[in-house]
């Protein structure tokens, strides 16, 4: 419903959209096939050290 009332009210950068889409299918594929073949430890391990990565970027470089 929102992704409507954006789309009616403001102007839509098209390209971008399509980009992030486009990166969002290849990247959920992708990260499907690879979590599939990786330990669970190690995938866990993967997950929180980008969580941690991603925190502290937004911490302190944002």
């Amino acid at each position: 419903v929102a992704a409507v009332v954006f789309i009616a009210v403001a102007d839509v950068s098209w390209a971008a959209a399509g980009l992030v889409a486009a990166g969002s299918v290849i990247g959920g594929q992708l990260g499907a096939t690879v979590g599939r073949r990786l330990p669970a430890p190690v995938f866990r391990g993967f997950v929180a050290i980008v969580g941690v990565v991603a925190i502290v970027m937004l911490v302190f470089f944002d």
